[in-house]
């Protein structure tokens, strides 16, 4: 999984950010941290690939 710091770099911006972005998803779903989000990302490009998708599952 990246990190916050990896993200905000990828993505330009800054890691609080990062965090806020989170921490929102995760107040406006059912899911209780981001591994859940990652696993279940349903918007196209989020999870890039199949070889993502299981990095994830194997964490």
């Amino acid at each position: 999984m990246r990190t916050n710091e990896e993200i905000a770099q990828r993505l330009g911006i800054t890691v609080n950010t990062v965090r806020y972005h989170i921490q929102n998803l995760l107040n406006k779903t059912e899911f209780e941290n981001r591994l859940s989000l990652a696993v279940n990302a349903k918007v196209p490009g989020i999870v890039v690939n199949e070889n993502d998708r299981q990095h994830f599952l194997n964490k």
